[in-house]
């Protein structure tokens, strides 16, 4: 039955975006964890060279290879999570972030990114003596700032959307189903499984099973007496992709309102990275041409919003392109 397989097209659309949403979290997830180990490694690193200058300091003896050399990492940790650099009158680096310190002298803290009890991603700093501190509230610049944006905000809205589209979809196609009669004189069923609750509404959207396979269980008049010919039901229900469905208005309303809702986002993304590489341009003319400490700071601070946005921008077109594929099945 074409009714049928067509039904059944429409739900496996909205199971392939919702899954397609969670393997994107799932990755980003991985995504955030090598990220922590880049940061580890790099604070390390950091934590070795301060003591290297250091010592090269009291001794009298130049040490700007190292301190070029820490500065490049600095930035590259930068680059990740954000970080603000003091340098101390012994010439050690101290380096914070997020509200506590990553380095301290010669002491190196690490990352640690796990999921948390509400499947959101938990960030910690953890002490060289054991002790663990939660940031992740705190965690908003730097490419993994941006992953936790996207991963925990941004997709997360993206499914909210799309688990209430399937489910106000299924709602109102089972609430005229069920009110119409088979070709067997059977009334009451409904077309899709009625689904439990919003959340995981469009991963969990199937035929109903009673209906599988079955096409004279098709509803297709409200009226036992006009079978076989009946079909006001079945205009109803073709009539419904232009009623309003739900508080959001019609499917077609539903669809483009929240695929205009994505392309403000990217056009918003690529618009503050466009704005951040300008930025950093200036910044690095200007190391070029002064000798302020505050420089290279400065290169860090606005490279972290540019990595944020830069991430943000990848999984935005990802999910554009999921919408993309929805509206084309539905």
């Amino acid at each position: 039955c074409q009714f049928l397989s067509r039904a059944e097209e429409i739900a496996a659309a909205f199971r392939s975006s919702s899954e397609a949403v969670a393997d994107r979290q799932a990755a980003l997830l991985e995504e955030s964890k090598q990220i922590a180990l880049e940061v580890s490694a790099r604070l390390a690193k950091v934590a070795d060279l301060n003591q290297r200058i250091a010592a090269a300091q009291a001794m009298g003896q130049p040490a700007a290879d190292l301190r070029d050399a820490r500065d490049t990492i600095v930035r590259e940790v930068g680059d990740r999570i954000g970080v603000q650099a003091i340098e101390e009158p012994n010439g050690m680096l101290t380096l914070l972030s997020s509200g506590t310190s990553l380095v301290s002298g010669a002491q190196a803290s690490s990352l640690g990114v796990s999921v948390g009890g509400t499947g959101v991603l938990r960030i910690e700093v953890i002490k060289p003596g054991g002790a663990t501190s939660d940031i992740t509230s705190r965690v908003d610049a730097g490419s993994l700032g941006g992953v936790r944006q996207v991963r925990d905000q941004d997709l997360v809205k993206l499914q909210t959307e799309l688990d209430q589209m399937a489910f106000d979809f299924a709602t109102s196609v089972n609430t005229a189903h069920s009110g119409g009669f088979g070709l067997d004189g059977v009334s009451g069923r409904p077309l899709f499984t009625p689904p439990t609750g919003v959340a995981g509404a469009a991963r969990a959207l199937t035929l109903d099973a009673a209906m599988v396979g079955q096409p004279d269980r098709v509803a297709a008049t409200t009226s036992a007496g006009s079978l076989p010919a009946g079909n006001d039901l079945a205009l109803v229900l073709a009539g419904l992709a232009s009623q309003p469905m739900g508080a959001g208005g019609t499917p077609a309303e539903r669809y483009g309102s929240f695929a205009g809702q994505l392309g403000n986002m990217q056009v918003s993304a690529s618009e503050a990275t466009t704005m951040r590489e300008a930025t950093v341009g200036m910044a690095r003319q200007m190391k070029e041409q002064a000798s302020g400490v505050s420089v290279e700071e400065e290169m860090v601070d606005l490279s972290r919003y540019q990595r944020a946005f830069e991430a943000s921008m990848r999984v935005l077109k990802v999910a554009d392109e999921l919408l993309e594929g929805l509206v084309r099945q539905l």
